[in-house]
């Protein structure tokens, strides 16, 4: 999921983009046209350019913020690696600056659009961008607060980020906790080790015997023991004692 919100702020960052490049390589001529001697059109001029290359900036850095992510994830290929990767990599942490790039972006191509309005109009018509940005602003303030205080992780369920869960729903994390270990054991029960494999969670406890290289004098790998052993238990569990001691045989296992 928090692949999909990166994700979502880069393809939209780059919308912006592509608009913010064409205005800065193809400048409105009520800016470009400005006279050195009249300070007030040269000043606005200069600021914005400087505000159009910060936005430029902005946006292209919640892209490649975006894309380091996903690459990132991409390349963890345990369970292990991306708990690690959000813990000591602050995988979190990233996806809030790729969003905070993207809003200031998003600002800074408003101002310039202000500025734009300014010189074609006049100051009247700021009054009513004004007022437009406050009603807008309070509408998805009050509309986003909502959303995240009955549902987020942090705004909703843990208290110490000043969150408020109902009373019925307290933030505890032992069951995930619990689940995730159950899962480790299963991953170091069935290939931790090919010269200490056990049986898999839920079947007897007798360990099989230890794996032998094969035919060609090299060992198994891991997963060719996997796939066997996994086999192996099915067919255990099933009854079918001929075919387990087929198997273990042609594995270098009996």
């Amino acid at each position: 999921r928090l692949r999909s919100k990166v994700d979502n702020f880069a393809i939209y960052a780059a919308l912006f983009l592509s608009v913010s490049i064409s205005v800065l390589f193809d400048a409105p001529d009520a800016i470009v046209g400005c006279s050195t001697e009249d300070w007030w059109c040269d000043a606005r001029k200069r600021v914005f350019f400087c505000v159009l290359a910060l936005s430029v900036i902005s946006h292209l850095l919640c892209i490649f913020l975006a894309m380091s992510f996903t690459n990132a994830l991409n390349e963890a290929a345990r369970d292990s690696d991306v708990i690690r990767m959000f813990a000591r990599g602050q995988g979190y942490l990233v996806t809030v600056k790729c969003q905070f790039a993207f809003l200031g972006g998003v600002f800074l191509n408003f101002v310039d659009m202000c500025i734009l309005i300014h010189i074609y109009v006049g100051w009247e018509v700021m009054v009513t961008i004004m007022f437009a940005v406050a009603g807008a602003g309070k509408i998805f303030w009050d509309s986003t607060s909502l959303l995240f205080a009955s549902g987020s992780i942090l705004r909703y369920w843990r208290p110490s980020t000043k969150g408020q869960p109902d009373e019925d729903d307290p933030y505890d994390l032992s069951v995930p906790l619990e689940y995730l270990n159950m899962k480790a054991q299963d991953g170091r029960d069935l290939a931790s080790n090919q010269h200490n494999l056990k049986v898999p969670r839920g079947m007897a406890s007798k360990e099989i015997p230890t794996a032998q290289p094969d035919h060609s004098g090299q060992p198994l790998s891991a997963h060719k023991i996997m796939q066997q052993t996994g086999e192996y238990h099915y067919h255990r569990h099933q009854g079918d004692h001929h075919l387990q001691h087929a198997m273990l045989k042609e594995a270098g296992l009996f």
